[in-house]
């Protein structure tokens, strides 16, 4: 995560076109279920004036892409392949781009260069601002991290000696090399938790606390990254409340 040069105090984060692209794929993979997204994005890359459509050929948008003669029907369960190829091999401009990235995460983006001066591409406003953790002990819960595991990770446990975390890890091998990890590891049975093992809950403040939160995975250290990623894996924090 990087400071804004900008200098506006917002957490922001940059991203070269490459980046922002394979980002942008992510979400549309991550979240399927996104019907005014994709509206936003048909708008933004092909054609401003696409109709969403409810009749007879289902649920999708009537459009018009630059070069068509007449408007085609693209079904709403195909739009995150086909946005995904087209921003695969497209030329956009950076700036159709950034706004890309402004639909797609919920917030503000904007062309600009990196920290170093080096790079154009674009600044992201992560929205985590005013994130306090409530210690709801959702994503410990609820999220699967099973495959999150970095290589950093695992090399300092041992570094630092946590047999008692790397009992619970189990290292993936193929073709004799490691390919990766799986986290949380019944040492036991060797099957993955349910629940997080480490994650203990404080009844009578009813929270919860991690057990191992001063060497806790990145994967752990970096949730929720974005304000929507919070709200799409049910973070408390961003809960509506009455």
């Amino acid at each position: 995560m990087d400071d804004d040069p900008a200098g506006t105090g917002r957490e922001r984060f940059f991203l070269t076109r490459a980046e922002a692209i394979r980002a942008v794929c992510i979400d549309l993979q991550r979240y399927p279920s996104q019907p005014l997204l994709l509206g936003q994005l048909v708008r933004t890359l092909w054609d401003e004036n696409a109709v969403h459509s409810h009749d007879g050929h289902g649920k999708g948008f009537w459009v018009r892409r630059p070069g068509d003669r007449k408007s085609r029907f693209i079904p709403g369960e195909a739009l995150p392949a086909r946005i995904t190829a087209y921003l695969g091999r497209s030329e956009i401009s950076l700036e159709t781009l950034a706004r890309v990235c402004g639909c797609v995460f919920q917030t503000s983006a904007r062309t600009g260069d990196s920290a170093d001066g080096t790079v154009r591409g674009i600044w992201v406003d992560t929205g985590m601002d005013r994130f306090r953790c409530l210690r709801c002990g959702e994503c410990c819960r609820r999220l699967d991290y099973h495959r999150e595991l970095t290589r950093a990770d695992y090399l300092y446990w041992r570094k630092i000696g946590r047999g008692d975390i790397l009992q619970r890890v189990r290292v993936v091998r193929r073709g004799g090399k490691i390919a990766g990890y799986r986290i949380w590891v019944d040492p036991e049975t060797g099957s993955l938790e349910d629940v997080c093992p480490w994650l203990r809950h404080e009844s009578e403040k009813n929270r919860y606390t991690c057990r191992i939160h001063d060497v806790r995975p990145r994967i752990c250290r970096q949730y929720p990254g974005t304000r929507k990623h919070a709200r799409m894996t049910g973070c408390s924090a961003f809960r509506k409340r009455p």
